[in-house]
């Protein structure tokens, strides 16, 4: 009798350690994926949401060098409309983007992606999210 208690209660140990590890696997890969999706961020840019806006603007005429350019040439904009910004409106530097008023985001938005247009077609995002994306990381 003993012996069969303890059989059973190895037994639902086995499955109460399984079935954690199988927790802890999900748990791990969950992980991963926010790791990756860390990674895929660089200075402000998630590589996918981009390719795929130039995909969908420009069909198969998009090559991914063309993102890499951008990222290279089209991010420093914003940090000088940035700073550009903080001066007209003597602005202090501690501002973030969301102390702006809604007028000097528009401002930003439009003029970011007035001086990028034949870099990166950031006019075709709707509400200015291209635009806002790089001006918060901006400010």
């Amino acid at each position: 009798m003993v012996r069969e208690e303890n059989s059973t209660l190895q037994n639902l140990l086995k499955e109460s350690l399984t079935q954690l590890k199988k927790e802890i696997n999900k748990v791990k890969e969950e992980i991963y994926e926010v790791q990756e999706a860390m990674e895929s961020m660089e200075d402000g840019i998630n590589k996918q949401l981009y390719d795929t806006l130039g995909e969908s603007v420009l069909k198969q005429e998009w090559k991914s060098v063309y993102l890499m350019a951008f990222k290279k040439n089209g991010t420093p904009f914003p940090d000088v409309l940035a700073m550009n910004i903080r001066t007209t409106y003597d602005l202090n530097v501690t501002m973030t983007w969301c102390d702006l008023l809604k007028t000097q985001q528009l401002q930003a938005n439009l003029l970011l992606e007035e001086h990028i247009k034949d870099q990166f077609p950031l006019r075709a995002c709707a509400g200015y999210w291209g635009a806002r994306l790089l001006m918060v990381r901006a400010f």
